[in-house]
């Protein structure tokens, strides 16, 4: 019997695009969610008011 010869099996390039997705949305989670973490060390650093900085961050969110 004459089999065709089989190709080996090529990589679907939308899961790629899902795992680049999963990945940029990952670390924008990451960045949003830790800014309470960073936010004393940001406040010494600079000497603004928490006030200051909460509402940059609440910019950032809104746009």
């Amino acid at each position: 019997m004459n089999d065709p010869e089989t190709q080996p099996a090529r990589v679907f390039y939308g899961w790629v695009v899902v795992a680049a997705t999963f990945a940029v949305m990952m670390s924008a989670y990451v960045v949003q969610f830790s800014f309470g973490v960073f936010l004393p060390a940001v406040q010494a650093e600079t000497g603004w008011t928490r006030e200051t900085l909460t509402r940059a961050f609440g910019m950032y969110v809104f746009l």
